[in-house]
């Protein structure tokens, strides 16, 4: 676990208040984590799939998922806490947070997969000699690529703007605890 989703989880925080300060670090540290796969994936399009930029991009990969999963576990007693403080409510809405993050994480590895597989495609391409009919071909899948594209992105923002508004209902349950 790192150092960040340690410290979030393992604090010991034993007011309302701070149990939820405690989630808004691991959300903090998620986006660390997000910023550092979109940096690594945008590094390997750039280098091709040379094998150094295949494997920046698995080290990268490997300590993400790392990440993520402490993420993930902390997040899980998080939400134990706010039901041992007997805040169901903010315990249910850190779980459908909990799940759309994951909704999220699954729409960015496709969208990746989808933008690799175009680039690599992309490439061949360019080495071929191919006639007009293998031209048409590849202009049918590029609106196939991008129609998928504008797919997984319209999904993806769709479950980012979930996460927002979770994310508010908790803030202002955090405010509200901070008043009292």
């Amino acid at each position: 676990m790192t150092e960040n989703a340690e410290e979030a989880g393992g604090g010991g925080d034993s007011d309302l208040g701070g149990t939820l300060a405690s989630l808004f670090r691991v959300l903090e540290s998620r986006a660390v984590a997000y910023g550092t796969l979109e940096r690594a994936f945008k590094t390997l399009v750039g280098l091709g799939s040379t094998p150094l930029a295949a494997r920046g991009f698995a080290q990268a990969v490997a300590e993400v998922t790392s990440e993520f999963a402490a993420c993930s576990e902390t997040v899980r007693g998080i939400e134990t806490q706010l039901r041992g403080h007997g805040r169901e409510d903010l315990a249910e809405l850190v779980r459908a947070m909990q799940g759309e993050e994951e909704k999220k994480l699954k729409v960015t590895v496709q969208a990746q997969q989808l933008k690799k597989q175009y680039n690599e495609a992309l490439a061949h391409g360019e080495d071929c000699n191919c006639g007009p009919e293998a031209h048409k071909a590849f202009l049918s899948s590029d609106v196939l690529y991008q129609n998928s594209l504008g797919a997984l992105f319209r999904q993806k923002q769709q479950v980012v703007e979930r996460i927002n508004d979770l994310v508010s209902e908790l803030r202002e349950a955090y405010y509200e605890e901070l008043e009292v």
